[in-house]
């Protein structure tokens, strides 16, 4: 295990390393579209956030390990073959949208292993979740409507606290990013206080560090570098990748070995994680 893996271990959802094989049914669909596993329901109305306990774990990490596999999974599937699409002068433009999907879906199987999420809620899931209120005899002082949620688990990973991210600046990627961005920010601050020496630390705060400044690049807001890049080249066809692409076969082939450089070795690893779990090799 390398020694950033081995640093956010600690960091990991209490009892997620255990699962073998994800199974049951997305957290959306846990709180919003069940009947069978009951849980308690409140309002924070000074937070606008609603407050779900279901006082096991068990039911909640299976969710969250099955979103965390069908996000990787999405992520390597994408990503595989566009060491030979950067290569080409047709194929560059959509590799380099498709890329960025890859990166989106990995930095939402990313952030459920430390216990937070932007799932979406939809009018299934917003019905369900008023009706319960009935029955509870609790209403809400803020509108409930259909929307990215950013749901955050309790240390002991058995109650989940989620808020709208409609109501924040940008879309729904910019909304993401933002709490990608300061997920990771906060875990490399962690990491400096947490159990490694101070060397180890400073290494694995480093690349943290590398990551975090990346999603900043060039002052993008809400830390969506990457969702500005790939609204350039998808809505307004910039930075020369369509046809006529001014890209020469040089700068293409070095792309092309540098994506290879990145996904092969980081597949092999995470094989297992996509197909059986979070039971890493």
């Amino acid at each position: 295990m390398s020694l950033v893996a081995d640093a956010l271990q600690p960091f990991l959802v209490k009892g997620l390393i255990d699962q073998k094989r994800p199974s049951g049914i997305t957290l959306a669909d846990l709180i919003g579209r069940q009947e069978k596993i009951g849980f308690d329901l409140d309002f924070d109305n000074l937070n606008e956030s609603i407050c779900f306990d279901f006082r096991d774990t068990r039911d909640i990490i299976g969710s969250v390990a099955l979103d965390i596999s069908r996000f990787a999974s999405a992520s390597f599937q994408t990503i595989r073959s566009m060491p030979t699409e950067f290569t080409e002068k047709e194929t560059i433009p959509w590799a380099v949208i498709r890329t960025y999907y890859a990166a989106f879906y990995a930095g939402q199987a990313l952030i459920r292993l430390f216990g937070e999420s932007c799932s979406y809620f939809d009018r299934e899931h917003i019905a369900r979740i008023s009706e319960l209120g009935k029955i509870y005899a609790k209403t809400p002082e803020f509108r409930l409507s259909k929307s990215v949620y950013h749901c955050v688990l309790n240390n002991a990973a058995a109650a989940i606290d989620c808020k709208s991210l409609r109501e924040g600046a940008g879309g729904a990627h910019e909304a993401f990013w933002n709490v990608f961005g300061i997920r990771i920010n906060t875990l490399s601050e962690d990491i400096l206080t947490g159990s490694l020496s101070a060397i180890e630390a400073q290494a694995v705060f480093s690349k943290m560090n590398s990551l975090y400044q990346c999603i900043r690049s060039r002052g993008a807001p809400l830390h969506s570098w990457l969702s500005v890049v790939r609204n350039e080249v998808q809505y307004r066809h910039s930075h020369d990748v369509w046809l006529p692409c001014v890209i020469g076969r040089q700068e293409r082939q070095q792309l092309g070995r540098l994506v290879n450089q990145l996904i092969h070795p980081v597949i092999f690893r995470c094989r297992s994680f996509a197909t059986v779990g979070t039971n890493f090799d």
